[in-house]
C-alpha cells in the first residue's frame, strides 16, 4: 500500500501545522485564506504526484519513492516584493527545520527530505504582489 495519503496528512497536520504566521492545508481549499498560506500536496499547475515501486532488494519488501510538491504562498497589497519574499523564505527555513528534525514524518516513511523549489512573483488579478515557493520533498519507503 502507498504511503502517500500518510504522508500527505503528516506534513499537514503535523510536521508543518503550527509553522508561526502560516496557514497549513491539505491540498486546495475552497475557504477564504487571508494571509500567508501552504497548501500541501498541491500546486498552482497542479503538478501530479506520481511514485515509482520498485522490489527491495532486502527480503520480499517494496520500495516506493516519490516528491510531494506543495506551494508556500504569500500575498500583500504593498508596493514592493522585499517583504513578501522574505516571509516566503521565513516559511521556508521554519519547513526545512521541522522536516531535518523529523525525516521520517513520525515513522511513515524511511526518509523525507527537501530537494528544492521553484521561486514565483507576479502581480495578482486584484492587484496584490504575490510570490509563490513551489516546494519539492523527496520521500523515500521501504515496506
Amino acid at each position: 500500500m502507498s504511503t502517500i495519503p500518510a504522508v500527505l496528512v503528516q506534513l499537514s497536520s503535523t510536521t508543518w501545522a503550527g509553522i508561526a504566521g502560516l496557514q497549513v492545508e491539505d491540498g486546495p481549499t475552497s475557504r477564504d485564506l487571508r494571509g500567508d498560506a501552504l497548501l500541501v500536496g498541491f500546486t498552482p499547475d497542479e503538478v501530479p504526484l506520481s511514485a515509482v515501486e520498485q522490489i527491495a532488494d532486502l527480503g520480499n519488501g517494496a520500495a516506493e519513492s516519490y516528491t510531494v510538491a506543495s506551494v508556500v504562498r504569500c500575498w500583500s497589497g504593498g508596493d514592493t516584493f522585499t517583504t513578501i519574499r522574505a516571509r516566503a523564505y521565513a516559511h521556508l527555513a521554519a519547513m526545512r527545520t521541522r522536516l531535518r528534525d523529523d525525516p521520517t514524518l513520525g515513522g511513515v516513511v524511511t526518509r523525507a527530505r527537501f530537494s528544492g523549489h521553484v521561486f514565483q512573483q507576479y502581480r495578482n488579478d486584484s492587484g496584490q504582489l504575490v510570490v509563490d515557493l513551489v516546494v519539492q520533498v523527496a520521500v523515500d519507503s521501504l515496506r
